[in-house]
C-alpha cells in the first residue's frame, strides 16, 4: 500500500511548468522521499478542463507530510509558482487500493466513484473484473481512495492510462455492460460522480 499527495492547480504559463517538470522536479522530489510521480493536464472535464494535476507517491503518510513541508519551503518551488502563474486549487491525500498493468501511456482518464464503505479485498476483486475488459484498450489501471480531500473524501478514483482514447472508450463500454461488473457496483452502491480525460505530462 502506498499513498499519493495529489495537487490540482491552474498554470498561466504551462510551458514554464512543463520545463521544470521535465528537468529538476523529479529529482528534487525523489530527494524528498517520493518514489514516483504522475502529472497530467485535463483536456475534457467540465470546470476542471485546463487544470494541471500532479501527484507524488510515498510509502507512508508521514513521508507525505515531511515532503510537503520541504517542498513548501523550497525556494525553487516558490519561484516556479511565481514564474508559471500557478494557482493552487486543491491538495488531497490518496491511498492506493490496487493496480494492474503498467504506468505508461500518452493519455489518462480519471473516473470518480462514490460508494458505500468497502474493504480492500472487495475493491481489488472488482478491479480484477474491470481489468479483464479494460486491458484491451488500456496500458494500466489504478484505483485509489481519497482519505483526505474535503467533500471528496471517501470517493475512489480509478485512473486508467492508454495510448488511444478511442480504444479505451470501447473497452470501457464493454466493462460497464458486463452483468458481473454491474452486480459488483450495485453491491457497494457505486455511482460515477465525475470523469476527466487528460494528456499525461513529463
Amino acid at each position: 500500500m502506498t499513498y499519493w499527495s495529489a495537487t490540482v492547480a491552474r498554470m498561466a504559463d504551462m510551458e514554464t511548468f512543463k520545463s521544470a517538470l521535465n528537468d529538476w522536479i523529479p529529482g528534487r522530489m525523489s530527494e524528498y522521499g517520493a518514489t514516483d510521480l504522475l502529472a497530467m493536464q485535463v483536456v475534457l472535464g467540465g470546470e476542471a478542463a485546463g487544470t494541471v494535476q500532479v501527484a507524488f507517491e510515498y510509502p507512508s503518510v508521514d513521508a507525505v507530510l515531511e515532503a510537503n513541508a520541504k517542498q513548501a519551503a523550497d525556494p525553487d518551488f516558490q519561484r516556479l509558482i511565481q514564474d508559471s502563474g500557478g494557482q493552487l486549487l486543491r491538495r488531497s491525500l490518496l491511498k492506493t487500493w490496487g493496480e494492474r498493468g503498467e504506468r505508461s501511456g500518452e493519455y489518462a482518464t480519471g473516473l470518480y466513484i462514490a460508494h458505500d464503505p468497502l474493504d480492500e479485498d472487495t475493491a481489488n476483486n472488482n478491479l480484477d473484473k474491470s481489468w479483464a475488459h479494460m486491458q484491451a484498450g488500456a496500458t494500466g489501471i489504478a484505483q485509489s481512495l481519497i482519505v483526505a480531500g474535503g467533500e471528496m473524501t471517501g470517493v475512489t478514483i480509478v485512473l486508467t492510462r492508454t495510448n488511444s482514447m478511442d480504444s479505451l472508450l470501447e473497452a470501457s463500454a464493454l466493462n460497464f455492460a458486463d452483468p458481473e461488473v454491474q452486480q459488483g457496483m450495485a453491491a457497494i452502491n457505486a455511482r460515477v460522480v465525475g470523469r476527466e480525460r487528460a494528456r499525461l505530462q513529463g
